[in-house]
């Protein structure tokens, strides 16, 4: 099928596509990591900024503290949202936004929340994660018209999800291995599913985790389900499995958030400690080995753990003094210290400190401090660090806006 233009409520556009490449560049530095030992003595926190970010596959999405939309980075869907299929390496605006509560970057799409629950999407819609019932690229920001008041957003590779204050989830885009629960079975899958479905297989759903063709869904009594693919064991059942029906992880419980890279999953628990399992072959589950794990382990050396999330084959943490960690593959900086071989258990990013958040793009990280700026690092070709050029960085950079 041909990429075609539509007509969309106050515009008319016409996609294209392009295909961007690859330089590999390594940007010396001598300041490197120490592995993970509490520190005491940590003031408080000022009150926590509203300000997030997301990393998609190769672009960066930053929520501003006044509810504006900031994005960067490899933009050849449109994933950038400022109505140009151009790679962006400083941070862009996305036109047409007020009042936005959330954000979530896909692999090339990106979506957000408005304070009167209403979800918009921009980007690729190449297996409908757009909620769009055509083949196209859409480089601005369009309401989704087929949803109910909305009070959570997530986003996988290519798949969607929305829930309802009342835990109810809906679903949409690639549906491949089944990563939206409980819509086809293994006898009869459809691959993709083109405007948002409303999902009867799991309810009470408080937060999603969307990996690269696999989902985790954390529900209000503080259990985990997964579902989608398990080559590498990332649904957690102890299977190599894949299973188009949720399923509860059954050695969770108590469990206060969640988080995905491509192949291997978390779960945060009450207590401050991580578990993980999937894939480990570059040491992303932070356990000291390079074992893939099919059942839960336990992350080496960390408490107050309050933020997880994963890139292709690297970890991002944070803890309750606002300290980032990071472990497992880091040839291209996006550890945030200088190491070329993989780091097996979580290893603090030095001289950064008072982090908010942070999220995993593929190959590059990205963060929100305490004071609501936003900062890069790891793999920059596209653009996606945000500081105006295109080398990779192996320390944390602050972004630098478009003058």
């Amino acid at each position: 099928m041909k990429y075609r233009s539509i007509a969309l409520p106050f515009f008319i556009l016409i996609f294209g596509f392009s295909i961007g490449g690859c330089l590999d560049y390594k940007n010396g530095n001598d300041e490197g990591g120490t592995h993970a030992i509490p520190d005491d003595g940590i003031g408080e926190q000022d009150e926590p900024t509203t300000a997030r970010i997301s990393a998609g596959g190769y672009h960066t999405v930053h929520l501003t503290e006044d509810g504006s939309v900031m994005a960067w980075g490899s933009n050849n869907h449109g994933q950038v949202g400022d109505g140009t299929f151009q790679n962006r390496f400083s941070p862009v605006p996305v036109n047409g936004l007020e009042n936005i509560v959330d954000i979530a970057a896909g692999g090339a799409h990106t979506l957000a929340l408005d304070n009167e629950g209403v979800v918009w999407a921009w980007g690729n819609n190449d297996n409908g994660q757009l909620g769009v019932q055509a083949l196209i690229l859409i480089p601005v920001a369009f309401r989704i018209t087929d949803l109910p008041k909305i009070s959570a957003i997530f986003a996988g590779e290519e798949s969607s999800f929305a829930v309802e204050s009342d835990g109810t989830l809906w679903a949409w885009g690639s549906n491949v291995y089944g990563q939206l629960p409980g819509l086809d079975s293994a006898t009869s899958p459809q691959h993709s599913y083109w405007t948002p479905q409303k999902i009867t297989a799991i309810n009470g759903v408080a937060e999603v985790a969307g990996g690269a063709f696999h989902s985790l869904f954390l529900r209000f009594d503080g259990t985990v389900w997964a579902c989608g693919n398990n080559m590498f064991g990332q649904l957690g059942d102890g299977s190599l499995n894949d299973s188009f029906m949720p399923f509860q992880v059954n050695s969770l419980s108590g469990v206060v958030s969640i988080g995905t890279g491509y192949f291997h999953s978390f779960a945060l628990l009450s207590d401050g400690t991580l578990r993980a399992w999937g894939l480990n072959a570059m040491g992303q589950l932070g356990d000291g080995t390079m074992e893939n794990r099919s059942t839960p382990v336990t992350v080496l050396g960390l408490e107050g753990v309050i933020l997880v999330t994963g890139g292709y084959s690297h970890t991002l943490a944070v803890t309750e003094e606002g300290i980032a960690w990071t472990w497992g593959h880091g040839p291209y900086g996006q550890l945030g210290y200088p190491e070329m071989n993989e780091v097996t258990w979580p290893t603090r990013i030095q001289e950064f400190d008072e982090v908010a958040f942070v999220s995993g793009g593929a190959l590059h990280s990205a963060a929100v401090r305490q004071d609501g700026t936003s900062w890069g690092w790891g793999y920059n070709y596209f653009g996606q660090v945000g500081d105006g050029t295109g080398l990779d960085r192996d320390r944390p950079v602050p972004t630098t806006p478009l003058e």
